[in-house]
């Protein structure tokens, strides 16, 4: 018998839910070659407005790590590797 507290999916539809952690695994990703140089090209395309942004009075948490990555110096938050 069907509770009707519980909901019940058909079997038809199991291959259209997107995956669920423990439930039912997803494809794995593909990681893009190019990313790293997409990234690296549209921080430099607004290089002065990311400085402005980090720059005095800015977020001090983070901005000093910030300016570092925007340097491209390592930094232990996230060490640049070698560049292209």
């Amino acid at each position: 018998m069907t509770s009707e507290d519980r909901l019940e999916i058909p079997e038809s539809w199991l291959a259209e839910l997107p995956p669920r952690r423990g439930v039912r695994p997803g494809e794995p990703g593909e990681l893009d070659p190019k990313a790293p140089l997409l990234v690296r090209g549209r921080l430099k395309s607004r290089d002065a407005d990311l400085r402005a942004a980090f720059g005095p009075g800015a977020n001090t948490l983070h901005a000093a790590a910030a300016i570092r990555h925007l340097d491209g110096e390592p930094d232990p938050a996230g060490p640049r590797r070698s560049r292209p």
